[in-house]
């Protein structure tokens, strides 16, 4: 990956104490849906990284789902590579231009132009993500967010990967920037392409920088 454009943390692995410290403070993934629908909450959790030490959290609960899904990763890496002939690195942390914001990727492509996000779901989501045309709800904001960080990013591959499917053990959804998605309600849609959203929360990471930086600035006087 252009390294102008991007940090890529090829050492860090994902789950340990350093892992969590290069997140700290930032908006990854997980946090992804503040950059499209912004609330006060994200404010005061960033706001709390940003004015107490990063502290290891040694009692943090991994559940039976969670290390199975560790355990698949690999092979569901393997399946979608097979499957799409493009292989998939590993990165504990990939960051954009705006080091405010970045992602722990499932994998790139050394070009920088493929990535693909992993999932290993128990049985009902699995079939949850079969029956679901294109990217499932509930993984639109952190999809989306692969764009946001990597300017470059031209295909995400989104896979589901469960071996004991009889007929399905792998799914497979692809995003383009010029696809559309809801990144409103079932309710309320907002139908949008991929990137005029990763333009809405460009502009809302840095929205959120300054007004962080504000009042922290305000904390000091």
């Amino acid at each position: 990956l252009p390294e102008r454009k991007m940090k890529i943390h090829k050492n860090i692995v994902q789950g340990t104490e350093e892992w969590e410290r290069i997140r700290y403070g930032k908006i990854g993934g997980t946090r992804s849906k503040f950059l499209l629908k912004p609330t006060d909450t994200i404010i005061y959790e960033l706001l709390a990284e940003h004015t107490e030490p990063y502290a290891p959290d040694y009692d943090s609960y991994e559940s039976a789902d969670m290390i199975r899904g560790h355990e698949l990763e690999p092979h569901a890496r393997k399946s979608l590579e097979d499957l799409t002939g493009i292989e998939f690195l590993e990165a504990g942390w990939i960051e954009g231009e705006n080091s405010f914001i970045g992602i722990s990727p499932d994998g790139y492509s050394e070009c920088g132009k493929f990535m693909c996000e992993l999932k290993c779901l128990g049985a009902k989501k699995h079939n949850e993500i079969v029956m679901t045309d294109g990217i499932h709800e509930d993984y639109i904001f952190q999809c989306v967010h692969y764009f946001t960080v990597n300017p470059d990013l031209e295909t995400l591959f989104f896979a589901a990967y469960r071996p004991e499917h009889l007929y399905k053990p792998l799914v497979m959804r692809k995003l383009e920037r010029y696809s559309e998605v809801n990144v409103g309600t079932k309710s309320k849609p907002i139908i949008v392409t991929v990137q005029t959203a990763t333009g809405w929360a460009l502009d809302e990471a840095l929205n959120l920088k300054a007004k962080l930086d504000t009042i922290i600035n305000e904390m000091k006087f």
